[in-house]
Protein backbone atom coordinates (compact mmCIF):
# COMPACT_ATOMS: atom_id res chain seq x y z
CA UNK A 1 0.00 0.00 0.00
CA UNK A 2 1.29 3.19 -1.07
CA UNK A 3 2.24 5.99 1.39
CA UNK A 4 0.83 8.80 -1.26
CA UNK A 5 -1.90 9.14 -3.69
CA UNK A 6 -1.92 11.43 -6.56
CA UNK A 7 -4.41 14.44 -6.71
CA UNK A 8 -5.16 15.35 -10.11
CA UNK A 9 -7.24 17.98 -12.09
CA UNK A 10 -7.23 18.87 -15.53
CA UNK A 11 -3.98 17.73 -16.00
CA UNK A 12 -2.10 18.96 -13.42
CA UNK A 13 -1.51 17.76 -9.52
CA UNK A 14 0.36 17.07 -7.03
CA UNK A 15 0.77 14.22 -4.35
CA UNK A 16 -0.80 14.06 -1.14
CA UNK A 17 0.18 11.97 2.10
CA UNK A 18 -2.53 9.54 2.34
CA UNK A 19 -2.93 9.90 6.47
CA UNK A 20 -4.04 13.47 5.63
CA UNK A 21 -5.74 12.40 2.78
CA UNK A 22 -7.57 10.41 4.57
CA UNK A 23 -8.07 12.55 7.34
CA UNK A 24 -9.51 15.58 5.17
CA UNK A 25 -11.79 13.23 3.33
CA UNK A 26 -13.44 11.77 6.16
CA UNK A 27 -14.45 15.81 7.51
CA UNK A 28 -15.23 16.20 3.92
CA UNK A 29 -17.61 13.17 3.72
CA UNK A 30 -19.43 14.18 7.24
CA UNK A 31 -19.90 17.80 6.28
CA UNK A 32 -21.61 16.04 2.61
CA UNK A 33 -23.74 13.57 4.41
CA UNK A 34 -24.62 16.12 6.72
CA UNK A 35 -26.39 18.45 4.02
CA UNK A 36 -28.93 15.82 3.01
CA UNK A 37 -28.98 15.98 -0.24
CA UNK A 38 -30.57 13.61 -2.63
CA UNK A 39 -28.60 14.59 -5.62
CA UNK A 40 -27.02 11.34 -7.15
CA UNK A 41 -23.94 13.36 -8.38
CA UNK A 42 -22.98 14.11 -4.45
CA UNK A 43 -23.68 10.60 -3.43
CA UNK A 44 -21.76 9.17 -5.78
CA UNK A 45 -19.02 11.55 -4.54
CA UNK A 46 -19.31 10.85 -1.36
CA UNK A 47 -18.94 7.18 -1.97
CA UNK A 48 -15.60 8.03 -4.29
CA UNK A 49 -14.39 9.89 -1.06
CA UNK A 50 -14.98 7.25 1.02
CA UNK A 51 -12.99 5.17 -1.18
CA UNK A 52 -10.41 7.66 -1.70
CA UNK A 53 -9.88 8.16 2.36
CA UNK A 54 -9.52 4.42 3.04
CA UNK A 55 -7.30 3.45 -0.49
CA UNK A 56 -4.64 5.73 -1.63
CA UNK A 57 -3.40 3.38 -3.87
CA UNK A 58 -5.83 4.72 -7.15
CA UNK A 59 -5.06 8.96 -6.41
CA UNK A 60 -7.88 11.57 -6.32
CA UNK A 61 -9.28 12.26 -9.34
CA UNK A 62 -11.10 15.51 -9.70
CA UNK A 63 -13.97 16.05 -12.33
CA UNK A 64 -12.95 18.22 -14.93
CA UNK A 65 -17.22 18.18 -16.35
CA UNK A 66 -18.57 19.54 -12.87
CA UNK A 67 -20.49 22.39 -13.28
CA UNK A 68 -19.99 25.82 -11.06
CA UNK A 69 -22.72 25.16 -9.00
CA UNK A 70 -20.33 21.72 -8.22
CA UNK A 71 -17.43 23.17 -7.84
CA UNK A 72 -18.58 25.63 -5.05
CA UNK A 73 -20.02 23.06 -3.39
CA UNK A 74 -16.63 20.86 -3.52
CA UNK A 75 -15.43 23.80 -2.35
CA UNK A 76 -17.56 24.64 0.62
CA UNK A 77 -17.25 21.16 1.82
CA UNK A 78 -13.09 21.60 1.83
CA UNK A 79 -13.82 24.92 3.42
CA UNK A 80 -15.80 23.26 5.75
CA UNK A 81 -13.47 20.12 6.68
CA UNK A 82 -10.62 22.83 7.31
CA UNK A 83 -12.73 24.44 9.87
CA UNK A 84 -13.53 21.25 11.54
CA UNK A 85 -9.88 20.05 11.22
CA UNK A 86 -8.64 23.64 12.57
CA UNK A 87 -11.01 23.28 15.64
CA UNK A 88 -9.59 19.67 16.74
CA UNK A 89 -5.61 20.62 16.15
CA UNK A 90 -4.99 16.67 16.69
CA UNK A 91 -6.24 13.10 16.65
CA UNK A 92 -5.12 9.98 18.57
CA UNK A 93 -4.64 6.97 16.31
CA UNK A 94 -7.44 5.63 18.14
CA UNK A 95 -9.67 8.45 16.84
CA UNK A 96 -8.38 7.66 12.81
CA UNK A 97 -8.45 4.10 13.15
CA UNK A 98 -12.35 4.30 14.59
CA UNK A 99 -13.31 6.34 12.00
CA UNK A 100 -16.05 4.34 10.01
CA UNK A 101 -15.47 5.40 6.89
CA UNK A 102 -15.82 2.27 4.15
CA UNK A 103 -16.83 -0.89 5.36
CA UNK A 104 -15.51 -0.51 9.29
CA UNK A 105 -12.26 1.05 7.97
CA UNK A 106 -10.63 4.07 9.12
CA UNK A 107 -7.85 6.13 8.54
CA UNK A 108 -4.68 4.07 8.76
CA UNK A 109 -2.41 6.42 10.68
CA UNK A 110 1.05 4.65 9.42
CA UNK A 111 2.71 3.87 13.34
CA UNK A 112 2.26 7.91 14.26
CA UNK A 113 0.34 7.32 17.05
CA UNK A 114 -1.83 10.34 16.03
CA UNK A 115 -1.44 13.27 13.57
CA UNK A 116 -1.94 17.59 13.99
CA UNK A 117 -4.14 18.78 11.82
CA UNK A 118 -2.14 21.49 10.12
CA UNK A 119 -0.74 19.54 7.59
CA UNK A 120 -4.31 18.42 6.75
CA UNK A 121 -5.37 22.07 6.59
CA UNK A 122 -2.54 22.62 4.28
CA UNK A 123 -3.63 19.70 2.22
CA UNK A 124 -7.17 20.75 1.90
CA UNK A 125 -6.15 24.60 1.04
CA UNK A 126 -3.62 22.80 -2.13
CA UNK A 127 -6.89 20.91 -3.16
CA UNK A 128 -8.89 24.21 -3.51
CA UNK A 129 -6.04 25.99 -5.11
CA UNK A 130 -6.07 23.15 -7.68
CA UNK A 131 -9.72 23.24 -8.23
CA UNK A 132 -9.57 27.02 -9.07
CA UNK A 133 -5.77 27.55 -10.90
CA UNK A 134 -4.22 29.13 -8.60
CA UNK A 135 -2.17 26.75 -6.94
CA UNK A 136 2.02 27.82 -6.86
CA UNK A 137 4.20 25.45 -9.47
CA UNK A 138 6.62 23.21 -7.11
CA UNK A 139 10.34 23.88 -8.16
CA UNK A 140 11.05 22.91 -11.49
CA UNK A 141 11.80 18.79 -11.63
CA UNK A 142 9.98 18.24 -8.78
CA UNK A 143 6.36 17.67 -7.52
CA UNK A 144 4.48 18.97 -4.05
CA UNK A 145 3.72 16.75 -1.68
CA UNK A 146 0.92 17.79 0.69
CA UNK A 147 -0.08 16.47 3.90
CA UNK A 148 3.50 15.33 5.03
CA UNK A 149 3.87 15.53 8.77
CA UNK A 150 6.58 18.29 8.39
CA UNK A 151 3.94 20.21 6.26
CA UNK A 152 4.19 20.88 2.45
CA UNK A 153 7.67 19.17 0.78
CA UNK A 154 9.07 19.12 -2.84
CA UNK A 155 9.92 15.82 -4.03
CA UNK A 156 11.60 14.84 -7.27
CA UNK A 157 9.83 13.63 -10.95
CA UNK A 158 11.16 10.51 -11.94
CA UNK A 159 13.61 10.40 -14.56
CA UNK A 160 13.41 7.65 -17.00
Amino acid sequence: MSKTAFVEFRGDGFWAYDVALGMLFKQVIDHAVSLGTESDWLQKLIQQWRFNAVVADCGLYLDDDWSQDQFATVDDLLQQACRTLAEHGHFTAEEMSGWNILEGQGVFDRGHGGYHTAPVIELGQAIRQLLSGTLEPAPTGTWWLYGAPEGRISIGKRTE
